[in-house]
């Protein structure tokens, strides 16, 4: 290969931006969305299947499916290790 390369690579981690208006508007199109990992696991997940059912992504449903499911790991894992409280459902009849 001949010639030079020049390789820039801008990081744009929360340490160098902590908030939203110190973003350049022209580097983010959309909201800036933050996951943790396991966030991002199932974010990956769901784009994917997205893409693959319908050739298109909503980025938003994707996000709102990936905290939920997230949320549900963390319950299922409570249940597990037996960090729940059962409730007895009692319904009453008012005639």
């Amino acid at each position: 290969m001949s010639g030079t390369q020049n390789l820039t690579h801008e990081n744009f981690l929360p340490q160098n931006f902590p908030d939203k208006k110190n973003l350049p508007e022209e580097k983010i199109p959309g909201e800036l969305v933050f996951f943790s990992k396991d966030e991002l696991s199932h974010f990956l997940d769901e784009v994917q299947k997205q893409f693959s059912e319908t050739g298109a992504v909503d980025f938003g449903k994707a996000t709102r499916n990936a905290r939920y499911l997230t949320r549900l790991d963390k319950a299922f894992k409570n249940v597990e290790e037996g960090r729940w409280t059962e409730h007895e459902l009692i319904e009453v009849d008012e005639e």
